[in-house]
């Protein structure tokens, strides 16, 4: 568990430097969020999200990763109500259900309706 940490922390500084660059990239928000949240990070976790959610509330990769951060802290509501956007947006079948950040969900029947609903191509509908 500790490597694993001292990955995230480490995919998170290159994130940080590639926020440097380009502050304002969303989805490099959200993927820092996620690398943080799974350092133990969450501050900093909340804090990437909330950033990255205001430049793009409409970024499927932005929801996506909003998804993953509640599922990792445990806001099962709020992991469902992200999903839920993120495959209105057109976020991928096989993606979300591949996804090990789920697991804690995958027995739940919205979850599996979430699934179910989701295009397979990745596409809006």
């Amino acid at each position: 568990m500790a490597d694993a940490r001292a990955a995230y922390r480490e995919a998170m500084r290159l994130a940080e430097a590639g926020l440097t660059v380009n502050p304002t990239n969303a989805d490099a928000l959200a993927s820092a969020a996620v690398f943080a949240a799974k350092a133990g990070e969450w501050p900093t976790a909340r804090e990437r999200l909330r950033a990255a959610q205001q430049l793009a509330p409409d970024n499927v990769q932005v929801t996506f990763r909003a998804a993953v951060l509640h599922a990792l802290s445990g806001e099962t509501a709020a992991a469902l109500d992200a999903l839920e956007s993120a495959v209105h947006l057109g976020f991928s079948r096989t993606t979300i259900a591949a996804d090990e950040d789920f697991t804690a969900l995958k027995k739940m029947p919205r979850f599996k309706a979430l699934v179910d609903e989701a295009p397979s191509n990745g596409r809006p509908r």
